[in-house]
This record gives structure tokens, C-alpha cells and sequence, in this order.
């Protein structure tokens, strides 16, 4: 019995959206203008100066962007060192590593360790979604209560499967986070609504995380020196063949903690003393 695909959605770009065809290029977006832009399932514009996605299938639309200096993100600004994913990422060194968040998404979880000392280098491969992480990100270093956070993170885009093996030696990050988007559940709120039709757009233009997290974990584990870290719901099993050495539970959320084993490998090729 053959299945039949889901329909891919349709994406425009406004036409009069400052930058807009300069930011986005994907073979599923087109151009369109304010004649026709009832006919897409979402569009890219701009909204009080924020690139926005805007899904257009529901009854009411539904609005995506990344916004760092929003009330909710200025919340996580209190919990620093002390979040759990902060914890899981930093051990109990006390050291500030280096990370690779390979699956950037919103770049939310990387706010959150940025705003504890970290550097991180993003890797998002969805053109739409860099996008409007691009745009965040720009926004984030006019405001001077988070400029300082947002020039720790430098986004990259691409396929963290293939970018990983090419780092040069000092560029190998300490950790390498990964968020396999796991389904929002079905409440009502805006933000899970968001989370959905951010799911269905990337599911279309197969850049959704969860799809590439297994075949990354064994590629992260290799390029990381200290560890990995993957996120999961706490009813999830953890991803891949490989068990995780240990883990950090928060409310719904599980961190697992897997050994990197780049240090180990240059060790092993370092002649001896």
C-alpha cells in the first residue's frame, strides 16, 4: 500500500520586504506581492523591523520570529550557570567550554548558555530558519542589555554532518549540543502553535533536526574533546546506538551526556615526550 506525501507548504517572500530575497534563498520559497500573498501558506516579511514567518493555514495567523530581548528571554537572563542545560554542558569543572550548538533552531537553548560565559558557534541548515536567527541575532547586538551575550554566538549555515568533520584542530569545540525537535504537544498557546508549524515547514524542506539527529550523534561524539549533549523529552529514549554515560533532568526535560572523543584521539596521535 503506497502512502502518499504530505503536501509541501507554499513560502513567499513579500516582495517589499527590505533585504527579503537578499536573506532567504530556498527551493521552496518564492517572490510574491501583496496581491497574491493570500494564496501561500506562509510568508516571510517584516513586522515592526522583525523578519517574520508568518503561517497563513489556520484560521488565525500564527507569527514566528526570534526576538533575544523579549520579557520571556530576558527571564532565562536569571538563571545562568545554574540552568540545567548550563550544568550538563559544563560539567563540574567550573571551566567555560567551547560549544557547537549543530542543531540551532531559534537559537533559544544557546541564549541560555551564552548567557552564562560560553562562546558558541551555531549551525542551522535551514536557510529559512537562519534566517530569522540571522535577524535575531542582528537585533540582539543594538540593544545594550544583551549585546554583550549575543556577540558570543557566530551562526553558520549548513549541514552540521558535513561541517563538523572539516574544523580545523582549533576550532574543535569542547561540547556539541543537539536539540532533535522533538513534537510540540497540542495546547492552545501561540507558542506551541509556532512550534507546529515550524515543524511542518521544515519536515517540507527536510532540514528538520530530528531527522538527521542519529546519523550526527556518532559525528558529534568524534569532533567534540569533551562531550556531547543531546536534548530529550524525559519519556523519550535517548537517540542512536550509542548509550549516553549519564544525564540531567529538569521538569520534562532530559539532558544525556555522552564522552567526546576528540581529546582522546589527538592524545593518541601526539609522539611522545
Amino acid at each position: 500500500m503506497s502512502v502518499t506525501p504530505p503536501p509541501v507548504p507554499s513560502v513567499a517572500i513579500l516582495s517589499d520586504t527590505p533585504g527579503g530575497d537578499a536573506l532567504v534563498t530556498s527551493k521552496v520559497v518564492t517572490l510574491a506581492d501583496q496581491d497574491n500573498e493570500s494564496q501561500f501558506d506562509y510568508l516571510l516579511l517584516m513586522v515592526a523591523d522583525k523578519l517574520t514567518l508568518r503561517d497563513q493555514r489556520g484560521r488565525t495567523a500564527v507569527d514566528i520570529c526570534v526576538d533575544f530581548s523579549s520579557p520571556e528571554s530576558r527571564h532565562k537572563l536569571r538563571a545562568g550557570a545554574k540552568h540545567p542545560l548550563c550544568r550538563a554542558v559544563s560539567g563540574r569543572t567550573g571551566q567555560l567550554p567551547t560549544v557547537c550548538d549543530a542543531t540551532a533552531g531559534l537559537g533559544r537553548d544557546a541564549f541560555v548558555l551564552a548567557t552564562s560565559g560560553c562562546r558558541l558557534t551555531l549551525i542551522e541548515r535551514s536557510p529559512i530558519v537562519h534566517a530569522l536567527l540571522q535577524d535575531g541575532l542582528r537585533r540582539a547586538t543594538l540593544d545594550p542589555h544583551i549585546a554583550d551575550i549575543a556577540q558570543r554566538l557566530r551562526l553558520i549555515h549548513g549541514d552540521a554532518c558535513a561541517l563538523l568533520p572539516t574544523l580545523a584542530d582549533e576550532q574543535i569545540p569542547d561540547v556539541v549540543y543537539l536539540d532533535p525537535m522533538y513534537p510540540a504537544s497540542r495546547k492552545s498557546a501561540a507558542v506551541k502553535k509556532g512550534m507546529r508549524a515550524l515543524q511542518t515547514l521544515l519536515a517540507a524542506e527536510k532540514s528538520d533536526a530530528a531527522l538527521s539527529a542519529e546519523p550526527l550523534l556518532p559525528i558529534a561524539i568524534e569532533h567534540a574533546r569533551r562531550r556531547v549533549v543531546v536534548k530529550r523529552p524525559t519519556s523519550a529514549d535517548s537517540i542512536g546506538t550509542h548509550p549516553p554515560s549519564g544525564n540531567i533532568t529538569s521538569g520534562k526535560t532530559r539532558y544525556d551526556i555522552y564522552a567526546g572523543q576528540a581529546r582522546q584521539r589527538d592524545d593518541e596521535q601526539s609522539p611522545g615526550v
